[in-house]
C-alpha cells in the first residue's frame, strides 16, 4: 500500500499535464461538435462529429510548465485555433477531482494561462513528503526487476579519474534503486583507502561465495568456448612463431554481431569489435576471468530475473568492457540487456601540473585541509574537536561528490586545486550542505525551546492554513523543486535496450538542481 503511494508521486504532474491534454481536448471537440451539429446541406440539417484523435491533431496543443514569473500562469496551453469561450470553466469543474486542482484561467488569443489552486498544491506536496519521509521519490523496490551493476574498484592507490568511476557506481546504484530496480553489485564498488569516507554501496557482492561459484562456471564456459559455432579456425596469428606453439583460441565477434543484430557505430558497440581473443597458450584472457565472474553472480541470484547490466567504465576501458559483453552473450546466451556508461577523465585547472600525479587520496586530503580553512575563517576558533572534525570531513565529502557528480559522464571533469576559502559561499557540495546544516540547526534549536517551554509544539500538519504561504519564493520551492522532483529521479533512468549499448542514465541532474535553487 505504501509503495503504490510512493509511485503516484512520481507523476503527479505529469498526471496534471495529461488531465489538462484531455480535458482541453474535450472542450474543444465537443465545441466543434456544436458548430457542426447545425451545417445545412440543401436544406437538410446534419451532423458531423470531430473525433477526439482528430481534433487534437487539428488544435495542436502545446502545454509548457512555467519556472519564473508564476504569477503569470503556472502553466501556458498553446492551441492553434479558437478556444471556446467556456474552456476555463470545464476545466474548473473537472479539476475538482484532481490532485492538483485549477484556480483560474485566463484566455488571450491563441494562449491559456492556467493557475493552480496554491492551498490544495501546498497541502497534497507537503503531505506526501512527509508521509513518504526518505522514500519520496522512490519506485516500489524490484518493481522493476534486478539490475547487476559491474564494477572495478582500483586495488592500490586510485588516480582522480578512479576516483570519478567510483562515485558513480556508488550514485548508479541509488538512482537504479529510487527508480524501482534491485539492485546487486559485480565487484567491489569501495576503493578501501576511501571507505571510512564514502561508504558501502546499497548490496555489495559476496565475494567469497562468488568465487565459489566460479570453480564451477570456469570449467562451463571453458567447454561452451570449445563449442562455440564462432570457434576460430586455428591459424598462426604470427608467422614467426614455432610449429609446437599453442595457437590463440578466438571467436568472432563480428559475425555475432550480425547474427543477432546489434546495432554498431556512434553511441552504440564498436564497429571494430572483431575477433575476441579467449585464451593465449595456457592462459585465459582478462576478458574472460571477468566473464567467469559476471556469470557466476548471475547464478548467485537464484531464480532472479535480471532486467540490465550495467558496466561502469571509464572511456579507455570502453572498447575492452564491449569484449566483455559480446563475449559474455556468446557463451552464455545471455539476452538481458547490456549497458555501458562511460565516464570521461578527470583533469586539473591551475593546478600547476598536479594533474598527473594527485591521487584520489591526495584530493580528499586537500579539500578537507580547504574546508578547515574555509570553517576557521567563518566561526573562528571554535573550529576544533573530534566533532568539528566530522562535520569538516562530511562537508568535504560533499564537495568532491558535486565536483565528480554534477559534470554529465561523458564530459571531462575539470577541478580547481588551489580553490580556497571561498567553498562554503559559492555554489555546489558545500554550499548544499552549509544550507542543509543551516536548517538542521533552526530545527534542532527549536525543538529544544519547545522542551524548554518556550515555544508550543508545532501543530499537526493537518492543522495548518497552507493558505498562509502567499510568498512567490515559496510557491516557486514547491512547484519548481518539490513536485517535481520525483519526475526528475525518474526521468535520471531511461530505458533499456537488449540491441544496444547505450546506457540511458544522466547522472549529473540530481546535482544541478539543488544548487541552482539555493544559488537563486
Amino acid at each position: 500500500m505504501m509503495n503504490q503511494a510512493w509511485d503516484s508521486y512520481t507523476s503527479v504532474l505529469q498526471g496534471l499535464i495529461c488531465e489538462l491534454k484531455q480535458s482541453i481536448s474535450t472542450a474543444i471537440s465537443n465545441s466543434v461538435t456544436e458548430t457542426n451539429t447545425n451545417e445545412s446541406i440543401g436544406g437538410e440539417t446534419t451532423s458531423r462529429t470531430m473525433s477526439i484523435t482528430e481534433t487534437e491533431r487539428h488544435a495542436r496543443l502545446a502545454i509548457t510548465k512555467q519556472t519564473s514569473r508564476l504569477q503569470n500562469g503556472d502553466f501556458v496551453v498553446f492551441i492553434k485555433q479558437v478556444i471556446p469561450d467556456k474552456i476555463g470553466d470545464h476545466l474548473l469543474g473537472k479539476s475538482i477531482e484532481w490532485k492538483l486542482p485549477i484556480r483560474n484561467c485566463i484566455t488571450k488569443e491563441h494562449t491559456l494561462a492556467v493557475f493552480l489552486n496554491r492551498k490544495a498544491a501546498f497541502q497534497h506536496g507537503i503531505r506526501d513528503v512527509l508521509q513518504a519521509g526518505e522514500k519520496y521519490s522512490m519506485s516500489a523496490q524490484g518493481k522493476a526487476g534486478v539490475a547487476l551493476v559491474n564494477a572495478h574498484a582500483a586495488d592500490g592507490s586510485a588516480n582522480l579519474t578512479q576516483l570519478r568511476e567510483m562515485l558513480l557506481c556508488l550514485h548508479v546504484q541509488r538512482l537504479l534503486h529510487a527508480n524501482g530496480y534491485d539492485v546487486h553489485m559485480c565487484g567491489d564498488t569501495v576503493i578501501p583507502q576511501l571507505h571510512s569516507m564514502f561508504g558501502s554501496s546499497p548490496q555489495g557482492s559476496d565475494n567469497s561465495a562468488v568465487e565459489v561459484k566460479q570453480d564451477s562456471r570456469e570449467k562451463l564456459l571453458n567447454v561452451a568456448v570449445e563449442a562455440s559455432p564462432f570457434k576460430l579456425k586455428n591459424e598462426p596469428q604470427h608467422s614467426t612463431e614455432s610449429t609446437d606453439t599453442l595457437q590463440p583460441l578466438a571467436l568472432s565477434a563480428q559475425e555475432f554481431i550480425k547474427q543477432e543484430g546489434l546495432l554498431t557505430g556512434g553511441q552504440h558497440y564498436s564497429k571494430n569489435l572483431d575477433i575476441l581473443t579467449v585464451k593465449q597458450g595456457q592462459t585465459w584472457t582478462p576478458a574472460f576471468h571477468e566473464v567467469i565472474r559476471l556469470d557466476s553472480q548471475q547464478n548467485l541470484l537464484n531464480n532472479k530475473d535480471v532486467a540490465v547490466v550495467v558496466h561502469v567504465a571509464s572511456a579507455e576501458k570502453q572498447y575492452y568492457q564491449q569484449q566483455v559483453d559480446i563475449l559474455w552473450r556468446m557463451l552464455c546466451e545471455i539476452s538481458v540487456p547490456q549497458v555501458h556508461l562511460t565516464h570521461a577523465s578527470v583533469t586539473c585547472q591551475k593546478g600547476r601540473g598536479l594533474a598527473k600525479s594527485t591521487t584520489a587520496s591526495d584530493l580528499i586530503k586537500l579539500r578537507t585541509e580547504q574546508m578547515k580553512e574555509a570553517y576557521v575563517v567563518k566561526y573562528g576558533d571554535v573550529v576544533k574537536g573530534a566533532e568539528w572534525d566530522d562535520t569538516i570531513q562530511v562537508a568535504a565529502s560533499a564537495i568532491v561528490k558535486f565536483e565528480m557528480l554534477s559534470t554529465s559522464s561523458n564530459t571531462s571533469v575539470k577541478l580547481d586545486l588551489l580553490q580556497t576559502g571561498g567553498l562554503i559561499g559559492s555554489k555546489g557540495g558545500a554550499f548544499v550542505l552549509y544550507n542543509y546544516a543551516r536548517l538542521s540547526t533552526l530545527f534542532q534549536h527549536h525543538e529544544e525551546d519547545v522542551e524548554a517551554g518556550y515555544y508550543p509544539a508545532l501543530p499537526d500538519f493537518e492543522d495548518v492554513d497552507t493558505s498562509l504561504l502567499v510568498e512567490e519564493e515559496e510557491w516557486s520551492l514547491l512547484f519548481n523543486y518539490i513536485l517535481p522532483f520525483p519526475t526528475l529521479v525518474k526521468d535520471c533512468v531511461g530505458e533499456f535496450h537488449a540491441n544496444s549499448p547505450h546506457a540511458n542514465i544522466y547522472t549529473h541532474k540530481i546535482c544541478i538542481i539543488p544548487s541552482k535553487h539555493l544559488e537563486n
